[in-house]
C-alpha cells in the first residue's frame, strides 16, 4: 500500500511539473511571440541580434523531443515562417506544442 501511494505522489509530481512546464511555456510564449512579430512585421531584420535573442527562448519553449523539433522546422528557420506563428500557442498543433 505504501509503495503504490509513494508511486501514486510520484506520478501526480511528474504530470503537474509537466502541466506547470506548459502553463509556463503559453505565459511565456504569450509574451514574447507578438512582440517579436512586430518587431519583424515593423522592419526589423530576422538576423537582427535581438531577434535571435528572442528566437534562442522561444525556441525553448516546446517540450525535448520530437514536438521541439518539429517547432524549429516549422517555424523558426525564417521570416515569414516565424510570422505565421499563431499569437496564442493554443492554436498551435499537437505536434509541434505541448
Amino acid at each position: 500500500m505504501l509503495q503504490a501511494l509513494r508511486l501514486l505522489w510520484t506520478l501526480a509530481g511528474t504530470i503537474y511539473g509537466q502541466i506547470s512546464g506548459m502553463l509556463d511555456a503559453e505565459r511565456a510564449y504569450e509574451g514574447i511571440v507578438p512582440l517579436t512579430k512586430k518587431a519583424l512585421q515593423g522592419g526589423t531584420n530576422f538576423n537582427d541580434p535581438d531577434i535571435q535573442r528572442a528566437i534562442l527562448e522561444i525556441e525553448k519553449l516546446p517540450p525535448f523531443g520530437a514536438r521541439r523539433n518539429n517547432f524549429r522546422k516549422e517555424y523558426l528557420k525564417n521570416k515569414s515562417d516565424f510570422l505565421s506563428l499563431p499569437d496564442d500557442p493554443r492554436h498551435l498543433d499537437n505536434g509541434v506544442w505541448w
